[in-house]
C-alpha cells in the first residue's frame, strides 16, 4: 500500500445497509462523522455495501435509509478531501433504481462509476491435477 494511504480508516456498513436498519446506520453515520472530524491521516472509507439496501422494496428496506443517503452527503461535503463513499451495484439496472429513486445523488456523492467485468473460465477448461 502507498505511503500516502498510511493511516487510512475503512469502516464498513453493509450489514447495516442490507437489513434496512436505519437506526443502526445512522449510529453508525454519527460515529464516522465524528472520527472523520478527528481525522489527522489521509481519510476515511465508509463502504457501505450493494446500492440494492438503499433502494429494496422488503419492508424496512430503503425507505428507512433515505435521511442516511443525505447525512452521507453532508459528510461528503465537509469532508470533502478526506472522506470516500464506496459501493457496488450488480447491474446497471440497479444503479438507475438507486438515482431514479434519490434525483440528485450523482451529484450530492459526486458518483464515479467504475465498470468491472469478470472473465468466467470456459467449460472445458481444467484444472490441472497434481500428483
Amino acid at each position: 500500500m502507498p505511503v500516502e494511504l498510511s493511516g487510512l480508516k475503512v469502516v464498513c456498513i453493509a450489514e447495516e445497509v442490507a437489513r434496512g436498519d436505519a437506526e443502526g446506520v445512522g449510529k453508525r453515520v454519527r460515529e464516522i462523522g465524528s472520527l472523520a472530524e478527528q481525522c489527522v491521516g489521509p481519510g476515511v472509507v465508509v463502504s457501505f455495501g450493494d446500492l440494492k439496501g438503499f433502494v429494496s422494496d422488503e419492508e424496512g428496506g430503503g425507505e428507512g435509509l433515505r435521511g442516511v443517503v443525505g447525512q452521507l452527503a453532508k459528510l461528503l461535503q465537509v469532508h470533502y478531501d478526506k472522506f470516500w463513499l464506496m459501493g457496488a451495484a450488480a447491474s446497471y439496472e440497479s444503479y438507475l433504481k438507486f438515482v431514479g429513486k434519490f434525483p440528485s445523488i450523482e451529484k450530492d456523492w459526486d458518483l464515479q462509476l467504475l465498470p468491472i467485468t469478470s472473465v468466467k473460465p470456459s467449460e472445458s477448461y481444467q484444472r490441472p491435477r497434481s500428483r
